[in-house]
């Protein structure tokens, strides 16, 4: 049977997006396992709500604060969770402080972008966090590679901690990917940045200028669903943005707006500047060291949750791998919110609560790659159920049984080709 080459005549914006999205998958080896990854997680792990027991260890400081934004207000607790975290992750980092695991040294910057509904109060949490915070944001309102390179040789200058800090992040990364933006070439700076690389850059004014100290902690914001709209699909799942954690804010239904006509900020500042003074009261050690059952309990999880994103012989490395690594970074972090500050050590308990949030970015970003997908999700899942039914994969099989290939939005040929992407095997 003939087969009709794809034609977007009459079809919707959704239906366009769906196609782009195939066709990426169809071309890039790397985006589809990104795909099929997330996919596999969201089945694999069990649902995970805003909880305190989850990733809130009680009676330390990161808790009185969610308690103060969730009795004060009805906002994601999220923001004000990541706020924090990323003011942390600084405060290290200016106080040149590492992690050693098994013969690596790592930094303890995070690289975070937090995506809410809109209206949910991103900047209101994060004000309120940063209000006595040790230290700063000293990148902001980049508006070209020039600029975010003279941030980095005056921070480096005057001895300051590289911190940027975004609002609607998704159009700085949009910028990033178009040719000839003022923002093109800040996207091989913070690439270089994120592997704490050199940075050499030529005026005619000044001649050629190296920045050595570029590793910096990154937070962005962004409105969920413009997020989704402004990412082309090799950005997001082959792209500039695996670089970061994704957390999906989430509100707590049981906190209706409603309820808080007005946020107590006294209330909230006090409890904050208290918290601060508690994180910060113990001078950090230059290095804090994994015992070997801290090693061997990070292992297990790792392993444990490679398998749940694996499926068929298939594991997508990129955003996971990464995510899994970032959470040496989160048992540091922990380390200093469980008041440990004084001991070296990075112990079991510390990597027991890195990999609870973990699971958390985990789930989250397979949450935002599957939103992403839309109606080619749809179709991809419906091709791996054609196949799993015992039937052979070939144009006309296809074209005959999903819709969007019976509509004429996506040829059968490509689809075929994103689902053979996404189940090549690759090694975690």
């Amino acid at each position: 049977m003939a087969t009709r080459k794809p034609s977007t005549k009459g079809a919707t914006s959704v239906d366009k997006d769906a196609l782009n999205y195939i066709l990426t998958l169809a071309k890039n080896s790397v985006a589809a396992k990104n795909h099929a990854g997330a996919a596999n997680a969201l089945t694999s792990f069990e649902k995970i709500e805003w909880e305190g027991d989850k990733i809130v260890p009680p009676g330390t400081p990161l808790h009185d604060i969610l308690e103060a934004f969730k009795r004060n207000t009805d906002l994601p607790l999220d923001l004000s969770m990541h706020s924090l975290l990323f003011y942390i992750s600084t405060w290290l980092l200016d106080n040149g402080v590492t992690v050693y695991c098994e013969g690596q040294t790592i930094s303890p910057e995070l690289w975070t972008i937090v995506l809410a509904p809109s209206g949910a109060g991103k900047n209101y949490s994060l004000d309120r966090i940063r209000a006595s915070a040790p230290v700063q944001a000293s990148i902001q309102g980049v508006k070209s590679g020039a600029a975010f390179f003279d941030s980095l040789l005056a921070n480096e200058e005057k001895g300051r901690v590289n911190a940027m800090l975004v609002d609607e992040v998704g159009q700085m990364v949009q910028q990033l990917e178009q040719a000839g933006s003022p923002l093109a070439d800040l996207k091989e700076y913070l690439l270089l940045s994120f592997g704490g690389g050199e940075i050499t850059r030529k005026t005619v004014k000044a001649g050629e200028r190296t920045v050595s100290n570029t590793t910096m902690t990154f937070l962005g914001l962004n409105v969920d669903t413009t997020m989704f709209d402004i990412l082309t699909p090799a950005s997001f799942l082959d792209g500039f943005c695996q670089r970061f954690a994704f957390v999906i804010a989430r509100s707590d239904p049981e906190r209706h707006f409603t309820d808080h006509p007005r946020y107590n900020n006294e209330q909230i500042e006090a409890v904050i500047a208290k918290a601060w003074a508690t994180l910060t009261a113990t001078q950090p050690h230059q290095q804090y060291t994994y015992t070997p059952q801290a090693i061997a309990a990070y292992d297990a999880k790792f392993k444990e949750f490679g398998l749940m994103i694996e499926c068929d012989g298939v594991v997508n490395v990129s955003f996971f791998r990464r995510l899994l690594q970032r959470a040496h970074k989160l048992a540091l972090m922990y380390h200093i919110i469980l008041g440990k500050a004084a001991s070296p050590e990075i112990d079991v308990t510390d990597v027991a609560w890195a990999m609870r949030l973990t699971e958390l970015h985990l789930r989250d970003v397979g949450k935002a790659i599957i939103a992403k997908s839309g109606k080619a999700g749809a179709a991809l899942e419906a091709i791996k159920r054609l196949e799993q039914s015992g039937k052979k994969l070939t144009a006309s099989a296809v074209a005959q049984n999903i819709r969007l290939t019976k509509d004429g939005i996506i040829a059968p040929a490509d689809l075929i080709a994103a689902h053979k992407n996404a189940k090549q095997s690759t090694t975690l």
